[in-house]
């Protein structure tokens, strides 16, 4: 008998170069290299089911019964209760992001929201998205497809705000991107922010959402909107952070010269002041899309030194709140 450290990397030779080449340079034959991937089918690729929520990560036990099987449901359910995975039945009574894992090989989200409760949906989202670029470059439909079958998807701010966005809007929800800009000096990182805004049902007003960041904002219990947000900054009130999930930066977040951006992000936002200071200074000007258009409030002449083109219209103040948050 080999030694075993020789046959799991006989398993992970099959994974890199296929079953023959494998058996080759092993040295190998068919009934050893079965006795080998035999092991690591039965104890190695077992299924794991967690759940993320808002006390954290736990494993979902399962239980007994029937129920639909996870890869025929759809990224978002309201009222299944308990879904079938690896010939085991677990239970989604709780709202929230679920994981349904074979180790080394697969994993499948489903995400629990019940009835016209978006909260659920906002935090599974920023739990999957990390901070980075390497799926940056896959349209919103693409990435649709990767919330299902990914561990993690590597965006920056705005695809996620666009994607959050799209997916709620899917769903029948009411939500709308966000863009803020700084008045301070520019540089080739640190010039703005993209959020957006989603309308909650049970509290009758928008709310600002940061799934990027991994945060929504609050002032005396009361969810924030981007103007409610922008006020309290300008004015030094006091504002609550309530955390969507425990956020990540990409470790290789390189930009377009190489530079790997993971060191300034996390000393930028190594702390909640930190956050809070970093905030202060991209949020001094702030744009709402609508339609076709983002609709930005602030000094014209310097939003336009900014950008070009005819994709915003820069308004006053009072125009820009009663055009998206009424008299």
């Amino acid at each position: 008998m080999r030694p075993f450290a020789e046959g799991i990397r006989f398993v992970d030779e099959v994974h890199r170069s296929g079953w023959e080449k494998a058996k080759e340079k092993f040295g190998m034959d068919e009934d050893e290299a079965r006795k080998w991937w035999g092991w690591y089918e039965r104890e190695v690729c077992k299924p794991w089911v967690v759940y993320e929520g808002e006390g954290g990560m736990e494993e979902v036990e399962e239980i007994e019964g029937e129920a639909e099987e996870v890869e025929r449901l759809p990224l978002v359910v309201r009222d299944v209760r308990k879904a079938g995975f690896a010939g085991k039945v677990y239970n989604l009574e709780r709202e929230g992001l679920y994981r349904f894992a074979v180790l080394t090989r697969s994993v499948r989200n489903l995400i629990v929201a019940r009835e016209d409760r978006p909260l659920p949906i906002l935090r599974a989202l920023s739990a999957i998205q990390v901070h980075g670029n390497r799926d940056g470059g896959k349209s919103i439909d693409e990435l649709k497809e990767l919330l299902l079958n990914r561990t993690s998807i590597s965006v920056t701010c705005g695809i996620i705000a666009s994607l959050t966005v799209a997916v709620l809007t899917d769903l029948g929800f009411r939500a709308r991107f966000v863009t803020t800009l700084t008045l301070e000096d520019w540089n080739t990182y640190d010039n703005g922010h993209a959020l957006c805004e989603v309308f909650i049902p049970e509290g009758g007003k928008w709310a600002l959402v940061d799934v990027d960041m991994g945060f929504m904002f609050m002032r005396d219990g009361v969810y924030l909107d981007a103007y409610e947000f922008w006020k309290c900054l300008r004015e030094g009130e006091r504002v609550e952070f309530s955390p969507l999930s425990e956020k990540f930066v990409d470790p290789f977040f390189l930009g377009a010269s190489g530079f790997n951006y993971f060191l300034c992000m996390k000393y930028l936002l190594r702390d909640l002041e930190s956050k809070k200071a970093w905030y202060k200074r991209i949020f001094q000007i702030v744009g709402i899309k609508d339609g076709d258009k983002t609709v930005f409030f602030g000094p014209e002449d310097e939003i336009r030194s900014y950008y070009a083109g005819d994709w915003f219209d820069v308004v006053p103040l009072s125009e820009w709140r009663a055009r998206f948050y009424g008299s």
